[in-house]
């Protein structure tokens, strides 16, 4: 767990494990990705990316939302490095 044995800025977010051929629930921390919205240029890649639809566009910048499971999709796709984790 990425923010393990301290405290975590991110939202508790509920994901289901592979244990021995069985699903268990189990609660992990993810930190949202974060965008720069000075370096966003509106080009919309991040939304396609999103295999979640956590990203928006609002105002013509990308916005992410509570959905994000901090897979890292969105900062690849996009062409100005706009996005971090």
């Amino acid at each position: 767990m990425r923010c393990e044995g301290k405290t975590c800025d991110g939202f508790s977010a509920v994901f289901r494990e592979r244990n021995g051929g069985f699903f268990k629930l189990k609660e992990v921390y993810v930190m949202a990705a974060v965008v720069d919205k000075d370096t966003c240029v509106g080009c919309e890649a991040c939304v396609s990316a999103c295999p979640v639809e956590a990203i928006s566009m609002v105002d013509g910048k990308a916005e992410v939302n509570d959905a994000c499971v901090d897979c890292g999709a969105c900062v690849s796709a996009c062409p100005v490095e706009a996005i971090s984790l």
